[in-house]
């Protein structure tokens, strides 16, 4: 397999790998973040209820907490002609009442009574919201959904005092519950999202109306886990089970009872989730792709040097040393500097080459130099000889003739001694 091949294997694999981690990660993190990125985009539209409903009590419980034009009345309520008097002073206060959308206004005096514009009536309120108010434990209370006249309606309570400070009874006004309604209706969450409104756990604000004033969150069981997390937090996110999965944002309303809800499909959520794996995978290709060619335009630049010094090569080991090494061709990486290296070994070997040939060719001098003298020096060598060997000759005949010499003159005295003594005899 080439070095081409390779690199752009290695690197797509790596664009693979790493797509695939991504896409884990994404799967992993995606619903998590989306449920996040959800709930930050629709907790600005909770915020924004959960101001206006704030303000919708504010506005409605002012006048109640400022009205005093019953206490006179109140301290006369002790015989019927003190309840007719009651009875006048709450219907004068009723026309004030209904300009401000309240829908009709009670007193309950301390021995339990209830008072209205027609006299004492027989009307049960709760009795819990009765009794706070009576024993100062709040300045003001509701109750709903409070049936009246079959219209779902919110109770006010707040107290009648006198001078000293004192409770004298409670003051009731009744509004339509509705307002709640046209709230929820202002806006949207999401694309198939909702709002909702309950006091406590009771829902009293919702797009489908079977559900205002009859559906107690914390007793439907799909919706307990939403009900019960309301009547324990101040804000919260809860997933359940009701007519199909769904998340729920909750806020409260203050210090009232009261809570807004936001409640999205899990599915609207599991989309942008999907939204986001799909970005993942599509980029992931892209990325890939892009990756691929990159590693084929750099494995190009690569391979095209690699070549080309290989070709270098295989003419060096064919003997060829006349090869050049172009170094602009190679630009300024580390193949380049791997070339240069590779142009000095050629350069090296030139030189080596040159200085062993001049080496040869002094050899071959000397070579012919040591034949010639070798020549002359067998020719000397056999004149010499020729001449030691006549020379030894002469030297034998000279011996041999002076040996002759020396015998004749050895005779020649022997002789003549004989000859002298034979004369002497």
């Amino acid at each position: 397999m080439s070095i081409r091949t390779k690199l752009v294997l290695f690197l797509v694999i790596i664009c693979i790998t790493v797509t695939f981690v991504s896409i884990l990660t994404a799967v992993t993190v995606a619903s998590d973040f989306a449920k996040n990125s959800t709930k930050q985009n629709k907790q600005q539209v909770l915020t924004t209820l959960r101001k206006d409903v704030e303000i919708q009590i504010k506005e409605t419980i002012e006048p109640l907490l400022n009205y005093a034009n019953i206490t006179q009345y109140l301290l006369s309520a002790t015989n019927e002609e003190g309840i007719e008097d009651l009875s006048w002073g709450i219907s004068s206060a009723f026309r004030s009442f209904s300009t401000l959308g309240f829908i009709d206004i009670f007193v309950i005096l301390k021995d339990g009574k209830t008072v209205g514009k027609d006299g004492l009536i027989d009307l049960e309120f709760p009795k819990e919201q009765v009794e706070n108010i009576l024993r100062n434990e709040a300045e003001i209370d509701f109750y709903l959904p409070f049936q009246f006249q079959d219209r779902n309606t919110i109770a006010f309570f707040s107290p009648v005092k006198d001078s000293d400070g004192q409770t004298l009874g409670v003051l009731v006004a009744l509004k339509d519950m509705n307002f709640f309604q046209k709230l929820i209706k202002e806006r949207q969450l999401g694309n198939t999202g909702y709002l909702a409104i309950s006091y406590k756990s009771i829902i009293i604000a919702h797009p489908n109306q079977q559900y205002v004033g009859t559906l107690d969150l914390a007793k439907e069981k799909g919706t307990e886990p939403l009900g019960k997390a309301i009547l324990e937090k101040e804000k919260g996110e809860v997933t359940y089970n009701f007519n199909g999965k769904k998340v729920a944002f909750f806020e409260k309303v203050g210090k009232y009872p009261i809570t807004v809800i936001g409640i999205l499909p899990l599915s609207e959520v599991t989309q942008a989730a999907n939204r986001i794996i799909t970005s993942g995978i599509f980029a992931g290709i892209i990325i890939a792709l892009a990756s691929a060619l990159v590693a084929l335009f750099l494995s190009d630049s690569i391979v095209k040097r690699i070549n080309f010094a290989v070709e270098i090569a295989k003419k060096v080991a064919e003997n060829d040393l006349t090869v050049t090494v172009d170094m602009e061709k190679m630009g300024k990486d580390e193949i380049a500097k791997l070339s240069e290296a590779f142009k000095t070994l050629i350069d090296s070997f030139r030189q080596t080459v040159a200085e062993v040939m001049k080496l040869g060719a002094q050899v071959t001098s000397v070579s012919f130099m040591m034949d010639e003298l070798s020549q002359t020096s067998s020719q000397a060598a056999q004149g010499s000889k020729e001449t030691v060997q006549k020379t030894a000759l002469e030297v034998q005949d000279i011996a041999a003739a002076t040996e002759e010499r020396l015998h004749i003159n050895f005779v020649s005295n022997h002789l003549h001694h004989n000859i002298l003594v034979e004369t002497s005899d």
